[in-house]
């Protein structure tokens, strides 16, 4: 290669710099709100009507927004759709946590007591015959 191609390509890259960095944000963004997609849908399969239903429903609302959003490349309305599943999502989920540990209950701290009182000593055994 010569300087002259050498410059161009440098030239080149710099020019495509910035549409680089906005695609990598683009793609960032767009991989955060897959993600919380897919957790909001997890979320709601484990509720299986153990919850509010108009939480479910706000989440199922917000997670369908999010899926039409992302079918294109605007990452400020991915981000913002992103952060209007966010806030309900995590309401759900607080209740849902909320009601596994209602659940468990008194059998929950019992249990504890339980595993202290096996007396399971870890040890390593040396052989003084080899030595």
């Amino acid at each position: 290669m010569n300087k002259d191609e050498v410059d161009r390509m440098v030239k080149e890259a710099e020019a495509n710099a910035e549409a680089d960095k906005k695609r990598k944000e683009v793609v960032e963004v767009r991989n955060q709100a897959d993600s919380l997609c897919y957790q909001a849908e997890k979320t709601i399969k484990d509720m299986d009507g153990k919850g509010s239903e108009e939480l479910v429903k706000k989440v199922e609302a917000a997670l369908v927004t999010l899926k039409e959003t992302l079918k294109g490349d605007d990452a400020e309305k991915i981000k913002a759709d992103t952060e209007a599943l966010t806030k309900p999502l995590y309401e759900l989920s607080a209740e849902l946590y909320k009601q596994t540990e209602a659940a468990k209950g008194p059998e929950g701290a019992a249990g504890g007591e339980k595993k202290a009182a096996d007396d399971v000593v870890d040890a390593e055994v040396v052989d003084e015959d080899k030595k």
